[in-house]
């Protein structure tokens, strides 16, 4: 005499229709394989996240550096400047302009009065002389 035992449920498609699912065997066969499929999907996205994101990063990394190089720029620039004006106060400037009316005008400084020639050539140009 033989007796049957059950073995209970040994396959997926038995534990999802245990679960509640009322598609057929082929239909769970055609979603195990989409499956797949959107793994492969989800893992070439995954990739393509996580090169745009290192992208992203050595951009934010380059962006730094060169705002870095901005401020030292712009710090040696105001040095620059300070120095300018310290070697202008110090030795002096000229400047020269013909306004709307037509006029040529001197601006200068006291310090350099005494160091300034004007002279006309011949072929008409004026020439500004600063003697050390």
């Amino acid at each position: 005499m033989s007796k049957t035992y059950s073995a209970g449920i040994v396959t997926a498609y038995g534990a999802a229709k245990r679960a509640g699912y009322t598609g057929t065997y082929e239909d769970f066969c055609r979603q195990q394989a989409e499956y797949a499929e959107n793994a492969q999907a989800v893992e070439t996205a995954k990739n393509t996240a996580v090169s745009a994101a290192n992208t992203a990063t050595a951009k934010a990394t380059e962006a730094t550096t060169a705002a870095t190089a901005a401020q030292t720029a712009e710090a040696n620039a105001e040095g620059w400047a300070e120095l300018a004006q310290q070697v202008a106060t110090d030795n002096g400037y000229a400047q020269m302009y013909i306004d709307d009316d037509g006029t040529l005008y001197l601006t200068r400084t006291t310090n350099i009065v005494d160091k300034l020639d004007f002279n006309l050539t011949s072929d008409g140009e004026l020439e500004v002389l600063i003697y050390g």
